[in-house]
């Protein structure tokens, strides 16, 4: 799997007759959502999105995709695009990479382009800093755990990696403060912990095993997750929501509308929805979860559920 980490801010160059809003999140996929105006101000769904992808200066993918393709959906007037950037950039290796976006009506640039500088790798700075998953009730380390390595404001993504046998992950970082996040299969851990650095340096995560219970229903997966607030208090009363974004489907003889099921957190910010598995459906389609904040931030994640009894989701 790829990772990608944010290196700088989102650079706008907007078309003189038009305006966009577009976002892309990166970690080991992009999610790029747009929709225009036209030069009468009335809200336009563009027919297609133009993907660029350039590595150290050298252009390696540059492709249109159209509504109607795989990796992309119609959502809330505008167009979504989704996809791993192993598959959009299939030469995807270290380096330091541009991706672009653009989105267009028959053909007719009335859209805005994005820029995302990203960086491939656990981290640019001269500092190696070694992060321990541990289970502290079983005083066990966690291998496999996901850590990833945030500003204190959370708003870009520093590095990403996976903890190894011995539930050890190393990144390369600067002398800051950062907000580091754990998160494992069956585990709960704290809140994004700070982690200041000012040399290399080893320090440890502290989790504990976590039982979600049993979905509603045989044969149905409990998705669950926790919302924390960008000072790392749990966040109750967010709205968390999934849908099937291509459309009705079946399970069998059953047909599944594609209509939103909903839940909001509690007082420690947890929540589950109890969903059909991709596989178990036809055509193997993937959900898209949506995450309203208190702050007026909506979060989009598109993931297919897999066939398990549950299974803790991430941002």
């Amino acid at each position: 799997m790829k990772l990608l980490s944010l290196l700088a801010l989102p650079l706008f160059l907007v078309a003189p007759r038009a305006a966009a809003q577009i976002h892309l999140s990166v970690a080991d996929e992009i999610t790029i959502f747009g929709y225009g105006l036209d030069s009468a101000g009335i809200q336009r769904t563009p027919d297609s999105v133009r993907v660029v992808v350039i590595r150290d200066g050298t252009e390696e993918h540059d492709a249109w995709y159209q509504a109607g393709d795989p990796q992309c959906a119609a959502l809330n007037g505008g167009l979504a695009f989704f996809d791993r950037f192993g598959d959009v950039d299939d030469d995807a290796g270290e380096g330091l990479y541009e991706v672009s976006a653009g989105f267009f009506l028959d053909a007719d640039s009335l859209y805005c382009w994005k820029t995302l500088w990203v960086y491939l790798g656990v981290g640019g700075g001269p500092y190696a800093v070694t992060l321990v998953a541990v289970d502290t009730a079983a005083m066990q380390t966690v291998p496999g755990a996901s850590v990833a390595v945030r500003n204190l404001a959370q708003s870009s993504l520093i590095a990403i990696g996976c903890a190894d046998a011995s539930g050890e992950v190393t990144f390369n970082l600067d002398a800051d403060s950062f907000a580091v996040l754990a998160t494992a299969p069956g585990y709960v851990f704290a809140a994004p912990e700070t982690l200041v650095v000012s040399g290399a340096k080893t320090d440890s995560l502290p989790g504990r095993h976590f039982d979600p219970g049993t979905p509603s229903a045989p044969g149905l997966c409990r998705v669950h997750g926790f919302v924390y607030t960008v000072a790392g208090e749990p966040e109750p009363g967010a709205a968390v929501s999934a849908w099937l974004p291509k459309g009705a489907t079946r399970t069998g003889a059953v047909l599944v509308s594609p209509a939103a099921v909903s839940i909001a957190t509690d007082s420690a910010g947890y929540f589950f929805l109890d969903l059909i598995p991709s596989d178990s459906l036809e055509g193997n389609p993937e959900y898209e979860i949506t995450i309203n904040r208190a702050d007026g931030t909506i979060l989009r994640k598109r993931v297919g559920v897999p066939a398990t009894s549950s299974w803790p989701i991430t941002w």
